[in-house]
């Protein structure tokens, strides 16, 4: 904005009228980062399922598609649990991940190097974030039933 009382000329000394100027553009500046709301179980606790599903919500809308910004931490003997696919857009996604092998327990997580930016380019806050619920994973779905006579 150009106040009324601004004095500004031009190269031949004439003074710029119609003042005070306030339609020029307006810009929304962003300087705030993008922080995990949750990360929750989709899909009944405890589990047998080869693969289960977690709801990722953040403060507001991002961009999420590379597999490597998230991790499975697999606990109590659960090993080799990994992302399958990322679904969803702005601040809610469907992430789901195989449960791997073995017992124990399986968590979605984000790492401290995980390179998730808002709308603006600001960085993901608050990593490692390792606060999601998790699923207990019972290990049937390799094996099948036998019948004893």
């Amino acid at each position: 904005d150009l106040r009324y009382d601004a004095t500004i000329t031009d190269v031949a000394g004439n003074a710029v009228t119609d003042l005070p100027y306030e339609l020029g553009e307006v810009y929304d500046i962003d300087k705030i980062a993008p922080e995990v709301v949750s990360i929750t179980r989709l899909d009944d606790n405890p589990t047998d399922l080869a693969e289960v599903r977690f709801s990722l919500v953040f403060s507001e809308d991002v961009i999420l598609t590379d597999y490597e910004n998230l991790t499975v931490t697999g606990s109590g003997g659960n090993t080799g649990a990994y992302v399958v696919h990322i679904g969803g857009s702005g601040a809610s996604y469907t992430v789901r991940i195989n449960t791997g092998t073995g017992g124990g327990s399986v968590r979605l997580d984000i790492p401290s190097d995980a390179n998730i930016l808002d709308l603006a380019l600001n960085q993901l806050a608050g990593l490692p974030y390792e606060d999601g619920e998790s699923y207990r994973v019972l290990y049937y779905h390799t094996f099948l039933p036998t019948v004893l006579r």
